[in-house]
This record gives structure tokens, sequence and C-alpha cells, in this order.
């Protein structure tokens, strides 16, 4: 029989290594929890202001569709008793457009200036593009379109279009309503002066 002699001071190295590498080990999965749990704590807060952002994007939604209902049942209204323009000559009437899509290409030209200076946020870096800042002037913008020029464009489209004998020629209606930038509010003015000059 073959007897096998240990050394006692290789066996008690042996075991410190052991340990060692145990210690090590909890270490590291001690570590990886802590790595885990900062990892899901972290986007947990990213969840939460995710959410806070489309909560206040829905109700500036929701306050935007309520205006747009106000609005719609101004133009309603005065549809069914005759607007300002349902008397006008012909004349009268393309006069009347082809001012207010001058005075609408003046908002607009105005309005392009002050976006031009809120697209760089940092005057040393003008890589960084103020996003806040031009969310806030769309929302001022359509604001601004909705008060002074919503009514009287649906109005004006209606009244011109109802005198056209050619009655495909309604153009973008849909942006009448909600044009949503610079280029809507632009694309609006050209259909009011297209179906302006197009009164014989």
């Amino acid at each position: 029989m073959i007897k096998i002699k240990f050394d006692s001071v290789g066996v008690q190295a042996a075991i410190i290594t052991i340990i060692g590498l145990i210690i090590i080990t909890i270490i590291n999965i001690a570590n990886s929890r802590s790595a885990l749990y900062n990892e899901n704590t972290s986007l947990k807060q990213k969840v939460v202001r995710l959410e806070e952002r489309i909560k206040s994007k829905d109700d500036r939604i929701a306050s935007k569709n309520d205006l747009l209902d106000s609005y719609r049942e101004r133009v309603y209204e005065i549809k069914a008793r005759g607007s300002k323009y349902s008397g006008m000559a012909l004349e009268d009437l393309k006069s009347e457009a082809l001012k207010f899509s001058t005075n609408l290409r003046s908002f607009i030209k105005s309005n392009h200036k002050k976006m031009n200076s809120l697209i760089f946020s940092n005057e040393q870096d003008n890589s960084k593009i103020n996003i806040k800042a031009l969310n806030d002037f769309g929302i001022m913008l359509n604001s601004e379109y909705n008060i002074k020029y919503k009514v009287d464009a649906i109005l004006l489209k209606d009244e011109l279009f109802s005198r056209l004998p050619d009655k495909t020629q309604r153009g973008k209606e849909y942006l009448y309503d909600n044009p949503t930038n610079l280029i809507g509010m632009e694309i609006v003015a050209t259909d009011i002066e297209r179906l302006a000059k197009l009164l014989k």
C-alpha cells in the first residue's frame, strides 16, 4: 500500500490560497450585485423621468386639442350664419385673401429670425442645439397662429373655394387647422394666394 505524506506547510498554503480565492469570489459577487442594483436604480430613475416627460407632453396635447375644438366651434358657428367674407364682391374677396397671405408671410419671416437665434444654445459650441427652447418656440408659434390667423385662414379658404368653378383645387386643407411649423404656415399662405389668383 502506498502512503502519501502531506507536508503541513504545503497544506496550510493551499488552504490559505483556497480561502483567498473564496474571499475574492465573494467580493466579486458583492460588487456585481452592487453594480446591478445601481444600474437598476438608474434605469428606474430614467423610466420615471420619461414618464414625467410623456405626461407633460400629453397635457400639452390635451390643451391643444381643447383649443382646436374651441376654434372649430367658432368656425362652424360663423359658417352657419355666414362669415364677413360671404358678402364680398369677387375682387374685394381676392384682395382680402392676398392681403391675408402677405400678412401671414410677414409673421413667418419675423419668426424665422427668432427661430434662427434659438437654434444654437451655446456660443462656444455651435454643435449643441437648444431643443427645449425650440420646443417652447414651436408651442408659442402655433398658439399665435391659432389666435391671429387660423379662423380667417379657414374662412377665406372655404369662401374662395365655394366661388371656384373647378372644385378639384382644394389643396392642403389639413394644414389650416394645424400647420405645426413655419413650413406648414408658408403652405397655408401659398394656398390662400393660389386660390385667390384662381378667381375669375
